[in-house]
């Protein structure tokens, strides 16, 4: 109703006839009418409390699912669900995993289902494949988590999925590329390592400790100036320090070097430095060794001083 004060009320309204005529007609009634607005209102808001909800799992980018405990049924799905596994909620709604998927699959989510409703704890289930109508295997990240009634029985199962397909595609691709790298590192014939800002060897390849004659875990943690002969080590510093300190990503350099019997090698080595967030993190460096070089060099040197 439309009240005086021009808002509007919600009233409830109940009556019954008290006297009729003797054709049965009524002449008088008694009633009863309850304000019901701040009921109205309450209702009002928790419709649009679950609306907001409703919106907000809609818009949820993985699939969200809710069973029924007892018979693991579902109940509910939102539209990430249904793009997923190709199927519309009504054709979900009602079934159970064994309607949808291989029966291994089917047994692994039941199993898995009646383990958290019998723990009472959120399960998480880094990798499991499902099999969607469209769209071939599928590897989902699931959380799942019982939903209890007013008696704290277990009542619904609550499902979060997230499609990692493409995830574990470029994880596992980067990973056999740094089998590769690692493969064609350790059979390089150049030395190539990598040091901290603090310039200790963080990693040594083969070549580094059969030219050098170092064992491995003689050079890791090694300073990298004490394998520069001694008369070199201050140029070497500064070239290195002015190539971090300005960030210069590439630079050559040739040097002497010490192996550990005292035999001099001289290297042209090439330095990258290596980033993280932006920030010199360190250097990675390929050393050749140029002594054959730097020997014939100096003949002609000397023998141009002679003439």
């Amino acid at each position: 109703v439309h009240t005086c004060a021009g808002e509007w009320t919600w009233i409830l309204d109940r009556g019954r006839v008290i006297e009729r005529d003797e054709c049965g007609k009524p002449l008088r009634m008694a009633g009863v009418e309850i304000d019901i607005t701040a009921r109205k209102r309450s209702e009002l808001e928790l419709k649009k409390a679950q609306e907001f909800l409703m919106s907000v799992l809609e818009h949820i980018p993985n699939m969200v699912f809710v069973k029924e405990a007892d018979n693991l049924r579902f109940v509910q799905f939102n539209k990430a669900g249904e793009d997923l596994l190709g199927y519309s909620r009504n054709q979900l709604r009602g079934k159970n995993d064994y309607d949808f998927f291989p029966k291994e699959e089917a047994d692994f989510f039941t199993q898995k289902d009646r383990e958290v409703l019998a723990t009472k704890r959120l399960l998480d289930i880094p990798s499991e494949p499902v099999q969607t109508k469209e769209r071939g295997t599928r590897i989902l990240h699931t959380k799942k988590i019982p939903l209890y009634d007013e008696a704290g029985k277990p009542q619904y199962l609550l499902g979060i999925s997230e499609d990692i397909t493409e995830r574990m595609q470029r994880e596992q691709a980067l990973r056999e590329s740094e089998q590769r790298y690692s493969s064609l590192v350790s059979q390089a014939t150049d030395i190539i390592y990598t040091a901290g800002l603090d310039g200790r060897f963080a990693f040594v390849n083969a070549a580094s400790c059969s030219v050098m004659g170092y064992r491995e875990e003689e050079l890791l943690g090694k300073h990298y100036l004490d394998m520069i002969r001694q008369d070199f080590r201050e140029t070497a510093q500064r070239f290195y320090q002015r190539q971090i300190a300005e960030r210069v990503a590439s630079t050559y350099l040739e040097f002497p070097a010490v192996r550990k019997d005292g035999r001099e090698i001289w290297f042209g080595q090439r330095v990258e430095l290596r980033f993280k967030d932006h920030a010199v993190v360190g250097v990675e460096a390929i050393a050749r060794d140029i002594t054959a070089r730097k020997m014939a060099e100096q003949a002609l040197e000397e023998r141009a001083k002679c003439a």
